[in-house]
Parts: structure tokens; C-alpha cells; sequence
């Protein structure tokens, strides 16, 4: 958007020769070492663009605000007065042009405040400014510069305070002035609901990721009785005749699921810190946090085998299967939501494919170093919880040889969702301590995607 736009936007105000005269009122404020700097563009070009006469420094930000006469010209009262108290044989006033802009036709009575005990001052209009004073000046902030002196020891000025004084302290406010003190009112009040939403904002949120927090590190803890209970309650399902007793063992159910499904679509907060990790990113290709995070231990177990991978074929020069594997990577690192994984392998795919070796050996290291610091990262993904076996219910012959001969035809098909549907629900069950030791290898090269270690392991039993 053009400069000249937000007065056009704000202010209704269109570049045109009177856009200096009806923008003075509202300077862009500037806060530079705790100091309120106002600036008003005096040029505008065909652009937009617009001009100052002081300095405004890069990155700095500037805000849309407005000035009143009636406060401006009190501050000059107000030093006037101190000056009186100097009881000064001569004045010499200097003036910013942009503050007679501003005051208009109130101008002159910044003079006359002075004029009260110095009724030969003399005053000049321009670019007056302190040079210096406690560190701060020489910023062309529109300034009033009131230089006073006398020779010898002081002398009272007899007639300066009962002036003062005597003048009229009650008269009609311009509207002006009062829409003025309306806006600063509502504006403060506005800031300062402000500042209590964003400490409302703050502790919610800090209140949320303790919860989280919490869920995060107790979820094994929870699932665990979670898992045992539900199991119960499916024996209970199965033998129980008693209507009631079977509504109840259903609502049970219900409740346990739906907690379960809690339990499951909590982002653990290590994750979120992990760097190049667009964990939103990865709920969005894999539809859900459950998805996600499945497809994420999956990648993270693969990470390793990967890059070993990667190296063989790279030493090697096996340009072919190179390309493959960088290609594999490049889709699964993408849905994982390691976007600088993807792009890299992306790029060495391109290389391969093109033949451009020089670009092989230069970024092969690096992608080979991001996946093994990748697979150290997401290390506590692959990471299989205890479980108490002891409050599982028990799993009937039948069911077990059932459940084994189901899992030989999802993994036929490689139909990988289906196999971690039976594996989380035989997790659920006691199992005899061979089958316990067959199902724990079973759910470690799954997370690998080891389907030839799987095959091996079905077909023993």
C-alpha cells in the first residue's frame, strides 16, 4: 500500500496541495530511546511515497496519532511561566515551522504567554531544535526554543505573575478539543483492555500447555489402565446376559474410547521443538494426530536405515538405486513435515536423474547428516512403554490363533493401518510370554516397515 494511502484510509485525506495543511494535525509517531518523535511528511511524490525533513532510521515503526491545541499550548504556558520566574531582560524565541502549522491560527499565542513579561522578544521561524539536553535533541521534533537572559543579579518582575494570574481560567472548550480528550479517554481505556486480554491470553495459554504438558508425560500411564479396563469390559460385553449390566459395560466403552482417542491426538511438547519439524504441516498430509504420529514413528524408525542405505549406494556409485531412495525420501519426509529433508532430497533426486555429480557429492553428506540427526531426535517416538501385564484380561486360544492368522493377510497386503488396528488391540490383551515376545518384535519392525522381518515372524507361528 502507498504511504499516502493510510491518510486517504484514516483520514479521508487525498494527496493534493493541501495535503500537508490537513494532515499536520496528525503526525506519524515514532518512539525512538523511550522519546515520542512526531513526523509529518511535507512532500509526496506521483508514487506514494512520502518525505521528512528529520531522520526516520530502518525498521523503526510509526503509528498514525493526533495532537491538540489546547494541550500544546498549556505546555507553553506552563514554561512560560518558569521562565517568568528567571525575571529575563530579553527573549529569543525560535519556532519549527511544522508546530505554526499545526497551531495555525493559535500560533501567535505561544508568543503572547512570553510576551507577558518580555513584550520585545524576539521570535524566528524554521527548523528549531535542541541540540542536546540529558542525552536527548537533535531529532527536528517540533520544537519551541526559548532562550532567555538578563545581565546582573535577578530582578522581580512585578507585573509578570499577577498577569498570570488574572488571566481567565474558564471558557468555552473548541470541540475540537473535547473530541480530542474523548479519543485519548476511549483510546487509553481501549489500551488498557488491551493488556488485560492479552494477561487473560497469556495465562490461558500457559494454563493449556501445562495441561498438555501433563497429558503428554502421563499418556503412556493413562492408556495403560485405560487399555485394562476396556479390556474387562469387553469380557464382560461378551459373557454377561443382563441387559443392564450390558448397557452399563457399553456406555463404559463409549467413555473409554472417546478418552482413549483424547489420549491419542496429544502432540507430545518435545515434538513441537524439534527444528525443521512442521508438526501442523504433518497433521495436515496425514489427516489427524493418531495418523500423524504413527506415520511419524514410522518415518522415525526408517531414518536410519535410510541414510545406511543412502551411503551404500552413494559409495558404490549406484546411481539408480541412489535416485530411488532419495525419491522415497523426498515423499515420506514431505508428509512427515521435515520440509528442508524433503526439498534437499528433492534436489539430489533431480541431480541423480540429470546426472550432475558434483551436486551428488556436495549435498549427499549433509542429507546424510540431517537423517541421522533427525533419527537421534525423534529417538523417544520409538520408545515402547512399559505395560502391566497383570491388569490385562487374559486372551483365548482361539482368539489369539484368529488374531495371528488375521494379521498374515493384512500383511500380504501390506495394508499397514490395519496391522497397527490388531497389534494395538492384542497390546490390550495378557498374552502367553512367547506370543508377548512375538508381538514385541512384531511392533518393532513395524514401526521400520520391515515387512520381510514380519513375514519371518508370522510364519513361525
Amino acid at each position: 500500500m502507498p504511504a499516502t494511502e493510510v491518510y486517504r484510509h484514516y483520514l479521508q485525506v487525498t494527496p493534493d496541495e493541501n495535503f500537508v495543511f490537513n494532515i499536520s494535525e496528525f503526525p506519524l509517531v515514532i518512539e525512538r530511546n523511550g522519546c515520542l518523535i512526531a513526523r509529518v511528511p511535507p512532500v509526496y511524490d506521483k508514487e506514494g511515497r512520502i518525505y521528512f525533513n528529520g531522520d526516520v532510521y530502518k525498521g523503526e515503526k510509526a503509528r498514525l496519532s493526533y495532537a491538540v491545541h489546547a494541550e500544546l499550548l498549556k505546555e507553553t504556558d506552563e514554561a512560560s511561566k518558569k521562565l517568568c520566574g528567571f525575571a529575563p531582560e530579553g527573549i529569543f524565541i525560535s519556532v519549527c515551522g511544522n508546530r505554526s502549522l499545526f497551531l495555525r491560527g493559535a500560533a501567535e499565542k505561544e508568543l503572547d504567554y512570553y510576551r507577558r513579561f518580555a513584550p520585545d522578544l524576539i521570535a524566528n521561524y524554521g527548523t528549531s531544535e535542541i541540540y542536546s539536553y540529558q542525552g536527548k535533541g537533535g531529532i527536528l521534533n517540533s520544537a519551541l526554543v526559548s532562550v532567555a537572559f538578563r545581565e546582573g543579579p535577578y530582578k522581580a518582575i512585578g507585573s509578570c505573575n499577577n498577569q498570570i494570574l488574572d488571566e481567565e481560567t474558564h471558557f468555552i472548550i473548541p470541540l475540537a478539543a473535547r473530541m480530542a480528550a474523548f479519543l485519548d479517554v476511549v483510546t487509553q481505556e481501549l489500551a488498557e483492555s488491551n493488556e488485560e486480554l492479552k494477561a487473560m491470553a497469556r495465562t490461558a495459554e500457559l494454563a493449556n500447555q501445562a495441561k498438555s504438558n501433563f497429558l503428554s508425560n502421563m499418556s503412556h500411564e493413562i492408556r495403560t489402565p485405560i487399555n485394562a479396563v476396556l479390556g474387562m469390559d469387553e469380557m464382560i460385553l461378551r459373557e454377561c446376559k443382563d441387559p443392564v449390566i450390558c448397557e452399563y459395560a457399553e456406555n463404559i466403552k463409549t467413555a473409554g474410547n472417546n478418552l482413549l482417542g483424547l489420549i491419542n491426538d496429544i502432540i507430545p511438547e518435545w515434538l513441537k521443538a524439534v527444528p525443521g519439524l512442521n508438526v501442523e504441516a504433518g497433521i495436515k498430509h496425514c489427516g489427524g494426530v493418531k495418523e500423524y504420529l504413527n506415520a511419524l514413528t514410522v518415518f522415525a524408525g526408517s531414518l536410519s536405515v535410510i541414510a545406511n542405505e543412502l551411503e551404500i549406494y552413494y559409495d558404490n556409485k549406484s546411481c539408480k538405486n541412489y535416485t530411488t531412495k532419495v525419491h522415497a525420501l523426498k515423499s515420506t519426509a514431505r508428509v512427515a513435515g521435515f520440509a528442508e529433508l524433503s526439498d534437499r532430497a528433492r534436489r539430489l533426486e533431480d541431480a541423480g536423474n540429470n546426472g550432475y555429480v558434483n551436486e551428488i557429492i556436495t549435498d549427499t553428506p549433509v542429507l546424510l547428516n540431517l537423517c541421522r540427526d533427525y533419527a537421534n531426535m525423534l529417538a523417544p517416538l520409538l520408545e515402547q512403554p512399559e505395560s502391566d501385564s497383570s491388569a490385562k484380561s487374559p486372551i483365548s486360544a482361539e482368539e489369539l490363533a484368529d488374531a495371528w492368522e488375521s494379521l498374515k493377510e493384512v500383511v500380504q497386503s501390506f495394508d499397514y493401518d490395519s496391522l497397527n488396528y490388531i497389534l494395538d488391540e492384542l497390546s490390550g490383551y495378557k498374552l502367553p510370554e512367547q506370543d508377548a515376545e512375538t508381538l514385541q518384535a512384531i511392533q518393532a519392525a513395524a514401526i521400520k516397515l520391515d515387512w520381510e522381518r514380519i513375514h519371518k515372524l508370522l510364519d513361525e507361528k
